[in-house]
């Protein structure tokens, strides 16, 4: 009975082990078959599938939307769209989402309206003798080949609260935001406004900027030197650029082309900080940080007439030992020059180059870093990084002082343009207005935000009030 319980043991642990090896046997490789190029989906640049066959790589479309006709007094516009193997392109606006096969896309506009268009065109889908798949995929823009933003204008909208009325003591207490920019630029330096409905600005990294405060909308980019300050003709027709150490050229640009010619150069090291046309359009002052003033000649606003090279002029501050940055420039008439340095205001005859008068800053002041002239420069308001507007009293022949608040550092100074209404704001952005004629201060506005402010600056019609820049959008503000 022993003996027969241990072979059976014997039998079972023989079978165990049996099992065991044929479990741990290696498999057989299978027989190989024929190899297949596999299917491969390739959309533009994106990523090879795990493949024995590489499908090459495709070369992505290159989208591009002919400018638009804006203004305009037409109900539709067909818009040129330009892409290689395009399925078909749409277009998406105010009013409505318009598709079509060719890119020849026809869009219905309403009547006074600003239309934004966001064009998107689709790569038609194609497959290779080898199986790879190419295209499929869609690109999307809102600017034409020249990088003007697309917008198309009907007729003359109406954008609720634009102005209604030229801002003055009367109803400057009425005012509201009605518009507000921010350039792409890293730090927005200056802005001005060629005609009563646009803005142009400068900074940092960035190029000239225009501005609608009709559609609020950028309306192109002029040329691609960096600027940082910038000047408009009287016409409106010509921008006058500056600001740069690196590349102190003092450039003028046509608005309409933007066809550029450098009128001349600033030492090198010396940094424009000042611009300004004299009234017929015909010269041009640029004021530096290095004690000097050029007056350069420019014949008309045809950019084949005009005369570059040296100055016309030439002046220097006068105050030993002290290298003035001339940061105000304003023009009496097109023989006058006014020109406000850091420590005294300047009157001069550019036909004789003599010094006509001169102006020494408010007593205690340490330095000027800001002023505004009206009546041909027979009015003056400047301020000193400190809380008060001081302002030349012409029958008492002394600098008049105006608070605005303690504590206030005051940096930038603007007249109306028909000088009732002295402006002036903070680097943080707080800005005060008071009547020209009274000295009396008649409102003030918070900073909207954290920000250092680049100026303060009314439209030449007297219907707006720019303040803001640097690191804050340009904010805009009228008479609702």
């Amino acid at each position: 009975m022993k003996k027969g319980w241990w072979l059976a043991v014997a039998a079972l642990a023989a079978v165990a082990i049996l099992v065991a090896v044929i479990k741990l046997r290696p498999a057989q490789p299978a027989q190989p078959t024929p190899e297949v190029p596999p299917t491969a989906t390739h959309v533009g640049a994106s990523p090879q599938p795990a493949s024995t066959y590489p499908c090459p790589q495709a070369t992505p479309e290159l989208l591009e939307v002919e400018p638009v006709t804006s203004p305009t007094k037409a109900l539709s516009q067909v818009v040129t769209v330009r892409m290689g193997s395009m399925e078909a392109a749409t277009i998406t606006v105010e009013s409505g989402v318009f598709t079509a096969p060719d890119g020849l896309v026809t869009v219905d506009l309403l009547p006074n309206t600003a239309h934004h268009l966001e064009v998107t065109a689709k790569v038609r889908q194609v497959r290779d003798s080898y199986g790879c798949t190419y295209g499929g995929y869609t690109l999307s823009t809102t600017r034409d080949r020249s990088g003007v933003p697309l917008v198309i204008v009907q007729g003359r909208p109406e954008r609720p609260g634009s102005p209604a009325a030229v801002i003055g003591p009367e109803n400057v207490v009425r005012l509201e935001e009605l518009a507000s920019v921010a350039p792409p630029a890293r730090l927005v330096t200056d802005f001005a406004f060629p005609g009563a409905d646009e803005l142009v600005s400068t900074g940092y990294g960035d190029t000239i900027r225009r501005w609608s405060l009709i559609t609020g909308q950028e309306a192109g980019a002029i040329g691609g030197e960096e600027a940082l300050v910038v000047a408009i003709s009287p016409d409106g027709l010509v921008a006058a650029t500056g600001g740069i150490s690196t590349d102190p050229a003092v450039r003028v640009w046509l608005l309409a082309t933007g066809e550029m010619r450098e009128l001349g150069r600033h030492d090198v090291g010396a940094a424009p900080e000042s611009l300004a046309f004299s009234p017929s359009g015909r010269l041009l002052a640029s004021g530096s940080n290095d004690d000097t003033v050029h007056v350069w000649l420019f014949a008309t606003s045809s950019a084949q007439d005009l005369l570059t090279g040296q100055p016309a002029a030439t002046f220097h501050g006068d105050v030993a030992g002290r290298s003035q940055a001339f940061h105000s420039l304003a023009w009496a008439d097109d023989d006058r020059l006014i020109a406000a340095g850091s420590d005294a205001i300047y009157w001069w005859d550019v036909t004789t180059g003599q010094t006509m008068g001169r102006l020494a800053a408010p007593e205690g002041v340490q330095f000027l870093v800001g002023a505004a002239f009206a009546d041909g420069g027979e009015r003056i308001a400047a301020v000193a990084q400190d809380d008060r507007l001081y302002v030349w009293d012409t029958a008492e022949q002394r600098w008049a002082s105006w608070p605005s608040e303690t504590g206030a550092v005051l940096a930038h100074v603007a007249f109306s343009p028909d000088g009732r209404l002295a402006a002036a704001a903070t680097y943080d952005g707080v800005w005060y207005v008071w009547d020209a004629a009274k000295g009396e201060l008649l409102t003030r506005h918070p900073a909207a935000g954290p920000a250092v402010a680049a100026g303060i600056k009314f439209s030449p019609d007297g219907r707006y009030l720019a303040v803001g820049g640097w690191e804050a959008p340009i904010r805009v503000w009228g008479v609702p």
